[in-house]
């Protein structure tokens, strides 16, 4: 029969093989998901700065458009964004009505995973309204 000094020694003398096992279970589960989340998270973030650079040539190319004389203003194909050749950028150029176009600037990209993302800005431009 265990008496009060034994059980107090065996409670200090440490962790048992089992509970020491479960520990590294938990601290190895743990790890891997935080590695998995990171991984994720650059990806993610790769992904965003491709929106940001969109948004950025997307911004650009309508002021283009907004500077071009309206009697200028004409549709241009799709055409890759010199500082970043991933990116190409078009415009289309239709009538709206006697002295209004209606001004739809696109830019298209290709992420490194391969997929393909087109975000647009669509506007109307009047006669004598800009420049």
């Amino acid at each position: 029969m265990p008496t009060a000094h034994t059980l107090r020694a065996r409670r200090h003398a440490g962790f048992t093989l089992l509970e020491t096992i479960a520990c590294i279970a938990i601290i190895g589960t743990s790890l891997v998901a935080a590695i998995a989340l990171f991984g994720m998270t650059q990806e993610v973030a790769r992904a965003e700065n491709g929106g940001g650079s969109a948004l950025r040539f997307l911004a650009r190319e309508m002021e283009r458009a907004r500077s071009t004389d309206y009697a200028s203003l004409a549709s241009q194909d799709y055409a890759p964004v010199p500082e970043d050749p991933s990116f190409k950028v078009c415009r289309e150029v239709s009538p709206v009505g006697a002295d209004m176009k209606r001004v739809v600037t696109r830019v298209r990209w290709t992420t490194p995973q391969g997929i393909e993302h087109t975000d647009s800005v669509e506007t109307i431009r009047c006669e004598g309204v800009g420049r």
